[in-house]
């Protein structure tokens, strides 16, 4: 769950949300069924330099 990756990354569970939602708008991820999908391997390296 979320909630349980946010503890593992020692985040709070509505700051993951937040980046996740980010993510998802610009098309790097996908949440589906509790899985998150990467559809944008690169992007996702890019945004976070």
């Amino acid at each position: 769950s979320q909630r349980q990756i946010a503890v593992d990354l020692s985040v709070r569970a509505e700051s993951l949300s937040r980046i996740l939602k980010e993510f998802k708008n610009s098309e790097l991820i996908e949440t589906k069924k509790g899985k998150i999908e990467i559809l944008d391997k690169e992007g996702l390296k890019k945004g976070l330099w």
